[in-house]
């Protein structure tokens, strides 16, 4: 029953720890790299220009690895198209400029998450392995 119980302790102080590892730090700081450091207004300029390449690389990353590690989620941004996402984050960042791009994205899945799709579609909508 010892053996039962400690390893039950060590299996949930393994998966806290894991679950913490993904965090911010204590303050809820992280590092931003790439285009997710720069500006709303920024973005807007790119955009404008049509010189968004690096932003929408770096929000399809963004995108898969929120679809990797979040639980019952195949998919956050569910029947969302990529012109559609970049919709959304075009209007939040009229209103935001001095936000930062990765925080466009922060909101953008805060906006979406309960459409989010938690199984492949059938539809063939949005496609991946991932396995």
């Amino acid at each position: 029953m010892i053996k039962i119980i400690t390893g039950i302790l060590l299996s949930l102080s393994i998966s806290i720890t894991m679950q913490n590892s993904l965090a911010a730090d204590a303050e809820g700081n992280y590092a931003i790299w790439g285009e997710g450091g720069a500006s709303c207004f920024q973005y807007s300029k790119a955009r404008a220009a049509e010189k968004d390449t690096g932003f929408r690389s770096y929000l399809r990353g963004y995108l898969t690895s929120y679809n990797t590690i979040s639980e019952d989620t195949y998919s956050i941004t569910g029947a969302m198209k990529l012109p559609e996402a970049l919709e959304w984050i075009d209007n939040y960042c009229d209103g935001k400029q001095i936000d930062s791009f990765d925080r466009a994205i922060q909101m953008l899945i805060s906006d979406i998450e309960n459409k989010r799709y938690k199984k492949p579609n059938t539809q063939g909508i949005v496609q991946g392995w991932g396995k």
